[in-house]
């Protein structure tokens, strides 16, 4: 019964959010504030999984805590984690 459910919520979803869902690479706004949420999101997600360096990124590089200097979005990663762990 909870795999029914499951599909019929994702199912819900990806047509609540049409036509974002289908065409994703062209639909993004034309400001980088989409493209750094994204990378923030997915640089959190990696850190969760080494909790010490959970705030270091892949940015501005002598600098350890990269992560910082955005808004970290510690949990919505957390919420995400299971997405980001299937490589989604």
């Amino acid at each position: 019964m909870a795999g029914v459910l499951f599909v019929v919520f994702l199912a819900a979803a990806f047509l609540a959010t049409q036509p974002l869902s289908v065409d994703l690479e062209t639909r993004l706004p034309n400001n980088a504030d989409g493209l750094v949420f994204a990378w923030t999101l997915k640089q959190m997600c990696g850190g969760l999984a080494r909790p010490l360096d959970a705030f270091r990124g892949n940015m501005f590089y002598p600098v350890e805590a990269s992560l910082l200097y955005t808004e970290p979005l510690l949990g919505l990663a957390i919420q995400v984690a299971p997405l980001c762990a299937l490589d989604l």
